[in-house]
C-alpha cells in the first residue's frame, strides 16, 4: 500500500522517526502565517530537491495506489497555519482551512509533479512555489496581500 511505500522511502533515505515531512516542522510561530506556509513549503522544496529521484519514485506509488493526495499530513499542517493565520487576524476568518490546506497541498504535490516529469528539471522548484502561493494568498489575506 501507499503508507508502506511511503515508510520504506523515508527508511531508505536515512529518515528516521517520521521521515521527510516531519523535517519540515520548524517553530516560526513569531512569523506572519503567510510566512510560515511560505517557510514550510520552502522546507517541502529543499527536501525535494536534495532527493528528486526519491521524488520519482514516490510520485509513480502515489499515483498508482491513489494515496499521494491523501496523506494527511501535508495537508494537516498547512490547514494548521491557516488557522494561526485566522487566529492572528492575517487570513480572512471566513476561509476554510481544512479546504485550503487540501488546496495548498495538491498545489505542491502538482508543482512537484511537473518538476519530476522531465531531465533536466524544466523550472526553479523554490519558484514555481512561491509564485503559486503569491496568487493563492491573494485569496486568503485580510487587506493587501504579503
Amino acid at each position: 500500500c501507499f503508507t508502506e511505500v511511503m515508510r520504506d522511502a523515508d527508511t531508505a533515505g536515512g529518515h528516521q522517526n517520521g521521515g521527510r515531512r516531519e523535517q519540515c516542522h520548524q517553530d516560526v510561530s513569531a512569523q506572519p502565517a503567510p510566512e510560515q506556509i511560505r517557510g514550510y513549503l520552502g522546507e517541502m522544496a529543499k527536501i525535494s530537491l536534495a532527493s528528486r529521484e526519491k521524488d520519482v519514485v514516490l510520485t509513480g506509488a502515489g499515483n498508482r495506489y491513489g494515496g499521494l493526495f491523501l496523506e494527511p499530513s501535508v495537508k494537516t499542517e498547512l490547514a494548521r497555519l491557516i488557522e494561526r493565520g485566522k487566529d492572528a487576524g492575517e487570513i480572512r476568518p471566513d476561509v476554510d482551512a481544512v479546504l485550503v490546506g487540501a488546496i495548498l497541498a495538491a498545489a505542491y504535490l502538482t508543482t512537484v509533479q511537473r518538476w519530476i516529469g522531465t531531465e533536466p528539471p524544466p523550472f526553479n522548484l523554490r519558484d514555481q512555489l512561491d509564485g503559486m502561493l503569491d496568487i493563492l494568498l491573494c485569496g486568503l489575506l485580510v487587506g493587501p496581500a504579503a
